[in-house]
């Protein structure tokens, strides 16, 4: 456990409040495929979109590219790629305009058709499946729901919290099913869905108004504000980059627990 300044120490004892991210923190964050739908060529569907996804490096990206190895379709390169912090990644691949994430991403890039797959996306977000649309040339090619495992130790942490005091709370940018699945799963009570990185740390400042001293938990891009803005930031050693230069402490991982993270 890296402690960045000796404060740290002191404020840790005041806290009340912690707030988790969910994917990575609560879960493991390795991500599994469970659906792939889609009306075009399947070959072409998880040849384009899986590309861009792996190339963003983000755990749900290696999940699509797990579809695509599963079912032998080979990747290729992406001649340009950006991600949008709690909306998805769009990019060009084998020169077509690909974008892979929510109604909103979807929405901003121009993307037609949300409207035909609405039916099959809110169907496997009530299996608690995290879901985006995808799709290329101005139109959604079909969806992908993902899923991954709440991590083995989560529930006692959680526990732990309860008995000595401390509220436990989650913000997640994942849909409500998800997040409600993972927060019974644990134990969290209050939870938070479809939050993105400045309403997250928008929460922690509202329950800093009320006078609660606040934690945050998280390991993403998506999750820095709110580490920033909390009273104490702790970061997955495991995570980003820009979490771990975000966090106050950072949690590193042990020789031969490469998924375990000590609370």
């Amino acid at each position: 456990i890296l402690y960045k300044r000796a404060e740290v120490f002191e404020r840790a004892g005041d806290i009340d409040t912690v707030v988790f991210d969910k994917t990575g923190t609560l879960t493991t964050g390795v991500m599994t495929p469970m659906t792939v739908v889609t009306d075009r060529s399947r070959d072409e569907f998880l040849r384009l979109v899986g590309s861009l996804e792996v190339a963003s490096r983000h755990p749900i990206g290696y999940a699509v590219g797990l579809a695509a190895d599963m079912e032998n379709v080979t990747l290729v390169p992406v001649e340009t790629i950006e991600g949008v912090p709690g909306l998805g990644v769009y990019g060009e691949v084998e020169g077509r305009k690909v974008a892979a994430g929510n109604a909103r991403l979807m929405t901003e890039q121009g993307m037609t058709g949300l409207e035909r797959w609405h039916e099959t996306f809110e169907s496997a977000e009530a299996e608690g499946l995290t879901t985006f649309y995808a799709g290329w040339d101005g139109e959604v090619a079909g969806v992908i729901g993902v899923s991954d495992a709440v991590r083995e130790e989560s529930a006692a942490a959680v526990a732990r919290l309860a008995s000595i005091g401390i509220t436990a709370e989650m913000a997640t940018g994942d849909n409500q099913e998800s997040a409600q699945r993972v927060a019974e799963r644990v134990g969290i009570d209050t939870f938070y869905a479809g939050a993105t990185p400045e309403s997250k740390a928008k929460h922690v400042s509202g329950l800093q108004e009320k006078g609660q001293v606040v934690a945050f938990f998280g390991d993403g891009v998506n999750d820095a504000p709110a580490l920033t803005q909390a009273d104490l930031g702790m970061a997955v050693g495991s995570g980003t980059g820009i979490a771990v230069e975000a966090g106050d402490i950072v949690l590193l991982l042990g020789k031969g627990h490469e998924n375990s993270i000590i609370y």
